[in-house]
């Protein structure tokens, strides 16, 4: 007999896969929805696997109708165009009519606009091919390039085709290619039909190209089905269902675990499935399975300073700078003077600063997500996070709000059951403060000189813990809201004592796992001591070692090294002896997109100071923001529990205007973005 309490958790969690699975269906039309408005209605995967069975059918028949047509015909226009279907090749041709006839019924085109479509992008596909066998070097640059849209693909193909003079259709001839195809599409793949409509504009019936009713009932099943597998997963507020087979699920309904399987990726289930029964895999599986049930809790102190530091718009600076920005970016004006030069330099900044303003949007609505999640967590003392396997065997939650995100995220977690700390359990919260702070790079130092080092700073963590609003030096460490919460734990650790039971999850990063797993298995020491397997004074750094070999091959005479490609992780491929240019300027400005190269400088350092002068972050330019405040000593405008970013708190509780994108209590959809956003001046 279940308690009133656990049946009423598990409505709540029952409520909660409900949500998740509606959530998941309201995505997916959202983004066919979006799809529709771009015209890539064809892009969707229910439509390109509907159009992907009838490929089959259709090419052989295309190609075999434009044969006979050809060899009926002796000469003419039509003769020429129909040797264009076989040149680009029949399967091609089908799948440009497939693309543009699904197009063209989205969009209400008529027949006769949809067979010119297929024309026109026969035509480029033969353009296309004619420029790979002229310059194949263009090609590759022209098709190679990331982050280049089809529609500039196709301008540049236009424009090579222009250059070299290349044959152009008519729209008699498009009409005609087109025609061919549409006419194979309609015999051959049961997908569509003809059927005539009235237009009040030509005062007569018009064709136009439709899907079958079969066709349409397919596609909304297809439709229906995948909006199904793509719940947005979420943690569970009652233990997961422990893994037992490959598929299954650790949720508790059938809808929210339609596409939980136990190894995500590449995988075979059958071989897993065999693997489970024979026994070879109940270690993975105990291991995951521990994991999995391994109870949490919000931090609820935590979440309240990142959410002051969100409302305070102090994401994105010096120390904060994975934390979202609360305010959008004002594009720079034009002036009516400006020169050619400053023109499409504005220009070009003005693309940077959109891109950015975006990149703002989405993580704000990330970060209000995160935070609508944290909130309802932490009406419960336990909550849980399922995970499963990868193809190479690594282990992650599943939902997406998890302890491996975000500093501002993960520092949220904390154990629900509390363990005493015991004698020995401080020296592993010093060691937590050493690593998430990384001041005068103590965390490369052995532990007892962690230890030493956090002693000798405790009453400073103990202030911080005490009024992290006024004593703001954890701003400047390297993980600021991981190192908050260690100084909460240190607080109440000296407090209460050896008998403090500490829910601080402590960070123990593996060591390069891969050469750990070779150096073991080849007994090699060397390398093992580089992986820190074996008893050292100090911690070793592999990739340390392997930049200074590097760097002593370039000294000794090798920077013209030649460039050549080795192979890289999971099948890609680097290149070295590529030396590469400073990017100090560029690694000091947050969440430029593009790394900032084409901004302008002043405006960049403008962003990053939000509206002060250049470099402006609260520290003097050079400083360290990393380092504590034992190492500004001797500054006057900077000492402990005042730095800069304090002064701009100061400055916020004094009436100063922080231009903020709405509270995280408002439901995180993308119409609040046009709703409340104010801009800034940069």
């Amino acid at each position: 007999m279940l308690s009133e309490e656990t049946q009423r958790l598990i409505e709540d969690q029952v409520e909660r896969e409900e949500g998740m699975v509606q959530a998941g269906i309201d995505r997916f039309r959202d983004g066919l929805e979006d799809l529709a408005r771009r015209n890539e209605g064809s892009k969707s995967k229910p439509t390109r696997r509907l159009l992907a069975a009838a490929l089959p059918e259709a090419g052989p028949y295309l190609h075999a109708q434009a044969l006979a047509y050809e060899s009926q015909t002796k000469s003419g226009k039509r003769l020429r165009t129909v040797r264009g279907v076989l040149e680009v090749g029949a399967e091609a041709a089908v799948v440009i009519g497939l693309k543009c006839a699904f197009q063209g019924i989205s969009n209400h085109l008529d027949l006769r606009a949809i067979c010119l479509n297929i024309g026109r992008e026969v035509q480029i596909q033969l353009w296309a091919c004619s420029l790979r066998k002229d310059d194949p070097k263009r090609f590759a640059r022209i098709f190679k390039a990331k982050n280049t849209t089809v529609r500039r693909k196709k301008l540049s193909i236009e424009r090579q085709a222009e250059e070299r003079e290349y044959e152009h259709w008519s729209h008699a001839d498009e009409l005609r290619v087109g025609a061919v195809i549409v006419n194979a599409l309609l015999v051959s793949t049961g997908i569509f039909q003809t059927e005539s409509r009235y237009s009040h504009q030509h005062g007569h019936n018009i064709k136009f190209l439709a899907l079958t009713a079969d066709a349409s009932e397919c596609l909304q099943e297809l439709h229906e089905l995948l909006s199904l597998t793509r719940p947005l997963y979420r943690p569970m507020v009652v233990p997961p269902t422990p893994w037992k087979a490959y598929e299954g699920g650790p949720y508790i309904t059938d809808a929210a675990n339609l596409r939980t399987v136990l190894v995500r990726g590449r995988a075979s289930p059958k071989l897993i499935n065999s693997a489970i029964e024979s026994g070879d895999m109940s270690e993975a599986l105990g291991a995951i399975n521990t994991l999995q049930s391994t109870a949490y809790r919000i931090n609820t102190r935590v979440l309240e300073v990142v959410e002051w530091a969100w409302k305070l718009d102090l994401g994105g600076q010096e120390g904060l700078k994975k934390l979202p920005r609360a305010s959008l970016v004002d594009l720079p004006e034009i002036p009516e003077d400006a020169s050619e030069d400053q023109v499409r330099q504005l220009k070009k900044d003005r693309k940077e600063l959109r891109e950015l303003n975006r990149a703002i949007e989405a993580g704000a609505l990330a970060f209000h997500t995160a935070m609508l999640e944290a909130k309802e967590l932490a009406s419960y003392d336990r909550f849980y996070l399922p995970h499963n396997f990868d193809f190479r065997g690594r282990v992650y939650p599943i939902p997406h709000f998890n302890h491996q995100r975000e500093d501002y995220i993960s520092a949220l977690f904390e154990f629900s059951d509390g363990v005493p700390l015991g004698q020995h359990g401080h020296k592993w919260l010093a060691n937590q403060l050493a690593s998430t702070s990384e001041w005068e790079e103590v965390h490369k130092r052995p532990l007892q000189e962690r230890v030493a080092w956090a002693e000798r700073r405790s009453e400073q963590f103990i202030s911080i813990a005490r009024d992290p609003y006024t004593n703001t030096e954890w701003i400047t460490a390297a993980k600021p809201f991981g190192f908050l919460s260690g100084c909460y734990e240190w607080m109440e650790a000296h407090r209460v004592g050896p008998n403090y039971a500490s829910r601080l999850p402590i960070a123990l990063d593996g060591s390069n796992s891969g050469i750990q797993h070779y150096s073991a298995a080849l007994r090699s020491r060397p390398d093992a001591v580089l992986v820190n397997l074996t008893d050292t004074e100090y911690p070793q750094d592999l990739y340390s070692a392997v930049a200074g070999r590097v760097l002593g091959n370039l000294e000794g005479g090798h920077e013209d090294a030649e460039r050549r490609p080795l192979p890289g992780p999971y099948g890609g491929s680097i290149l070295v002896g590529e030396r590469k240019e400073p990017v100090d300027e560029v690694r000091g400005t947050p969440q430029t997109v593009g790394n900032g190269r084409g901004l302008s400088l002043a405006y960049r350092d403008s962003i990053d100071s939000r509206g002060g002068p250049p470099n402006s972050n609260g520290l003097q330019p050079g400083t360290d923001p990393r380092r504590g405040p034992n190492d500004v000593s001797g500054r006057e405008d900077v000492t402990p529990g005042n730095s800069g970013i304090s002064g701009r708190v100061q400055q916020s509780r004094n009436g100063g205007k922080v231009q903020q994108l709405p509270s995280c209590d408002v439901d995180p959809k993308r119409k609040w973005l046009s709703q409340g956003v104010t801009r800034k001046t940069v």
